[in-house]
């Protein structure tokens, strides 16, 4: 110790004090194992980031709609109710590009359902899920009503959609003025991310990236817009204020775990998912339907 008091240490110098560790060949083996499976989980890591870390090897649009062909009576094809079907790229000012499809039901109803709803149907021209469902219970998230009755609370989502007496209204708020009309009017109400108020933009904070779709107000009709790219909530926002939307709120995403889909013609379906999944007692749909 007394040496080492009298010698200077240099910046660039590194020096280990006391005794050098003795190691046993049981212990010795035990670091090999250890410092094997630190390695093999590395290279795991680096493939499967290299895999599906970049945005380009995610999900195209092939995966997330399909098309399916199903059996249907259709007989009383009126040709009034139908779903048109636009798919347009908008390029920003950077020069970005984003792919949207326009879903835009022709002389039909909307209304909420909940539960296990009939894919069998004919007079549904598309459904596709509305409200989110909490992770730690399963209950619906934010205020909901099913005509006219309150089944869940909440307002920690600010857009909203009330279908009250025929008429549907997308805004931004957390009053209850429609919430309380759709109530007394046996109506329905749903709550989600708002993505556009009144011509502008409303930023949001989940910036992760996936398939978007959301309910809109464009060229004053109802329709439903949904992204071909991957992308953030914000971006799709962005692109709805450049499409020309006055109102928008969020619609469930992705494709692995939304349902829904869009009848197209009478025997050809565009699903909004990968696989049905199993059913889920709050699950929540929006519905557009054929007029009487």
């Amino acid at each position: 110790m007394k040496d080492f008091k009298e010698q200077e240490i240099g910046d660039d110098e590194i020096r280990i004090l006391g005794k050098k560790p003795k190691f046993s060949s049981k212990t010795k083996k035990i670091i090999a194992i250890v410092l094997a499976i630190v390695l093999l989980v590395g290279i795991f890591l680096v493939l499967f980031l290299t895999k599906f870390g970049e945005n380009d090897d995610l999900p195209v649009v092939d995966h997330v709609i399909s098309t399916e062909e199903i059996t249907t009576d259709n007989s009383d094809n009126s040709g009034n109710s139908t779903v048109s079907m636009v798919d347009t790229v908008l390029v920003d000012t950077a020069g970005v590009s984003v792919s949207l499809r326009i879903f835009t039901p022709m002389n039909a109803t909307m209304d909420l359902f909940v539960g296990e709803i009939d894919t069998n149907d004919n007079n549904i021209l598309l459904a596709i899920q509305a409200a989110e469902i909490r992770a730690d219970n399963g209950s619906i998230l934010g205020d909901f009503v099913l005509n006219g009755d309150l089944l869940a609370e909440g307002k920690t989502r600010k857009g909203f959609c009330a279908l009250i007496d025929g008429q549907a209204i997308i805004g931004v708020g957390e009053g209850n003025t429609y919430l309380d009309k759709a109530i007394e009017s046996d109506g329905d109400y749903f709550r989600q991310y708002p993505l556009v108020s009144n011509g502008c933009q409303v930023s949001n904070k989940p910036q992760n990236i996936t398939i978007r779709r959301a309910l809109c107000v464009w060229k004053e009709r109802v329709v439903v817009v949904q992204s071909l790219d991957t992308i953030t909530l914000d971006a799709f926002s962005q692109s709805l204020v450049q499409l020309g939307v006055t109102n928008a709120i969020n619609l469930m995403g992705g494709y692995k775990l939304t349902q829904g889909w869009v009848q197209i013609s009478p025997k050809t379906r565009l699903r909004f998912y990968e696989k049905w999944r199993e059913k889920k007692e709050n699950r929540s749909f929006l519905v557009f339907r054929k007029e009487n």
